[in-house]
């Protein structure tokens, strides 16, 4: 499975990747201001399988649920990630204070 943080701030983070053994994007919202067990603390998608088989799929979900969008770069590195079958890739693309 690819993780590739993509916003990271005090509020809230954004973890997006490509599972390779559901065949599915996925995408996690993480609200830090939360506990863990706390209801809205967390907002996923993409756990089941061909759940979100096309980017563009992620890329509404995550304007939908973390008022964002996925740059070319980023969509590009998902890509890699589907077509290469990448699994326990770690990256961080997000710059500090976003």
């Amino acid at each position: 499975m690819s993780r590739d943080i993509i916003k990271s701030n005090p509020e809230q983070e954004v973890v997006v990747g490509w599972d390779p053994v559901c065949n599915s994007f996925f995408g996690q919202v993480f609200d830090i201001s939360k506990e863990e067990d706390e209801e809205g603390g967390v907002i996923f998608t993409g756990y089941l399988p061909y759940e979100v088989y096309e980017i563009e799929q992620l890329d509404d979900w995550l304007q939908k649920h973390a008022g964002m969008r996925l740059n070319d770069a980023q969509k590009m590195e998902l890509y890699r990630d589907k077509d290469d079958g990448r699994a326990n890739h770690i990256r961080h693309s997000y710059k500090e204070g976003e």
